[in-house]
């Protein structure tokens, strides 16, 4: 028995939850994988994993075991990394899950930089406003907006951003400017359905008291630049993040609404996978958002 090889085959098990998800992680059949690690059991003389149909977790003996190996193989992994330093750059690919439209507008043009960067890596940049599940699905990192509910992943921040209450001035004209968010009763809501909270909007007024407005909603989508353009195109009021309507707004094509009345800041996170194992490829890739949005954030200087 490959006893390292072993005990980096079980790690990888716990860490994306089932023999199936490891061995395409690792490039193996799950009958290997299944053996490896029934070989470590036969040699430790313990049972380290509890095996249902869909789902592994782990044994008392085995979240000791788990605990010390992934360390060890963690250690052994950055002294390979630095040893290889100098001449093993970045290769392979690295799959990324993004929001739509904050794909489109801010991840999407920064690739160029990375990429000519690192020319041996490819990257897989799959676009959707659902949120993905990372170890499931496959995904290297993911970006994700707003409140984080996944403590099992490990976040970075790259930046934040205001939710704003928008018009065209065509629509304002035509059906009176709210002063008020109690006002937006009376107008035409585009909302975003995957909100939660997509049927109220929210406030903080001057004196700092939460304000939640029920709404006239006349469309709804999942996609926010379908909203903006509905909203350009005068058909009615939007509430959304900055980083989707700062362009608009610096062309006068939106004016924010509502003065006074603040909606809420929203997160924005890289996020990924504690593992024993980070390819240098992903750990790069991260870094760099990091980097670049610390140095470039085109709606920094956007709204009141």
């Amino acid at each position: 028995m490959d006893r390292l090889r072993a005990m980096s085959v079980f790690v990888s098990v716990v860490e994306r939850g089932s023999f199936a998800a490891a061995a395409e992680h690792l490039g193996l059949s799950r009958t290997a994988v299944s053996r490896h690690v029934m070989e470590l059991e036969a040699h430790l003389g313990v049972t380290l994993l509890n095996r249902t149909t869909r789902r592994v977790s782990l044994t008392v003996a085995g979240t000791a075991y788990f605990e010390r190996t992934s360390g060890i193989l963690e250690e052994i992994e950055e002294a390979d990394n630095e040893a290889a330093t100098q001449t093993n750059a970045p290769h392979g690919r690295v799959r990324v899950s993004a929001p739509m439209s904050f794909g489109i507008l801010h991840i999407a043009p920064r690739l160029r930089q990375y990429m000519d960067a690192y020319p041996d890596v490819m990257i897989d940049l799959a676009l959707n406003d659902r949120k993905v599940d990372l170890i499931e699905e496959g995904f290297d990192l993911t970006v994700r907006i707003g409140q984080l509910d996944d403590s099992s992943l490990i976040s970075r921040k790259l930046s934040a951003s205001r939710v704003r209450a928008c018009a065209a001035p065509e629509y304002l004209e035509n059906h009176g400017n709210p002063s008020h968010p109690d006002q937006l009763k009376d107008h035409i809501c585009l909302c975003y359905s995957h909100w939660s909270g997509n049927n109220s909007w929210q406030f903080t007024g001057p004196d700092g008291g939460a304000i939640s407005v029920p709404l006239n909603n006349r469309l709804w989508s999942n996609n926010g630049d379908a909203l903006l353009r509905a909203a350009v195109s005068g058909l009615g009021i939007i509430y959304q993040p900055d980083f989707i309507a700062y362009d608009a707004l610096r062309r006068g094509e939106l004016v924010e609404i509502l003065d006074g009345f603040t909606g809420p800041e929203v997160g924005i996170y890289v996020l990924y996978g504690r593992t024993a194992f980070m390819p240098t490829r992903v750990r790069t890739f991260i870094d760099f958002l990091v980097h670049s949005f610390a140095r470039d954030v085109p709606w920094a200087s956007c709204g009141r």
